[in-house]
């Protein structure tokens, strides 16, 4: 008898817990707007509060996680840490840094195969230091570097074998100097 009022409170229990977690969903379309459930691409549960903000972890409506990290408000996603975002097939799509809501550390971008498409630097929202860039075979297709958030110095592109296919220099987000286009037969303009 004991055991049957038991499993009654836990049933209960997780009824009424499973009823309030589905009040506190946000739905969201493909902009990011809040909507209602039949016309939601995204969901967000009730986020869990934690000693420095809340712990978001949204969802695609096929039950997929879409994004986890921490956000130091819950209204406006204020996000502190790394974030991370995934493909609907489950595989990480990118992962970026945040101090306060701003751009500072790595981002990591991914293709949809898992494979890293390109990783950059931010300082306080300003990209700053080294580019690369991948093709999804995993030879690399460009490089270069940032300064103040601006294209700076010398960049090369790469064709997916390894050749160079194009090099130059910018300056303040700006070509500058001689550009060289190289192709296959060893020729350039």
């Amino acid at each position: 008898m004991k055991t049957r009022k038991l499993l009654l409170v836990l049933v209960t229990f997780l009824m009424v817990n499973g009823l309030l977690a589905q009040e506190n969903t946000v739905w969201f379309d493909s902009n990011w707007k809040t909507t209602v459930e039949g016309s939601a691409m995204y969901y967000r549960p009730n986020p869990e509060k934690t000693p420095n903000g809340y712990w978001l972890v949204d969802y695609y409506t096929s039950g997929v996680m879409q994004m986890e990290g921490l956000s130091r408000a819950l209204e406006n996603d204020i996000f502190e840490g790394q974030i991370k975002w995934y493909f609907e097939n489950g595989k990480i799509h990118q992962t970026i840094f945040y101090s306060e809501g701003v751009l500072n550390g790595s981002r990591k971008i991914y293709y949809r195969s898992g494979k890293l498409n390109n990783e950059r630097y931010y300082v306080m929202g300003k990209l700053k230091g080294d580019y690369v860039e991948f093709y999804e075979s995993g030879a690399k297709k460009k490089e270069g570097s940032y300064k103040n958030g601006e294209k700076s110095g010398k960049w090369h592109v790469f064709y997916e074998d390894g050749e160079v296919k194009v090099t130059g220099m910018y300056e303040k987000g700006q070509k500058v100097g001689e550009w060289k286009q190289f192709y296959y037969d060893g020729s350039y303009e």
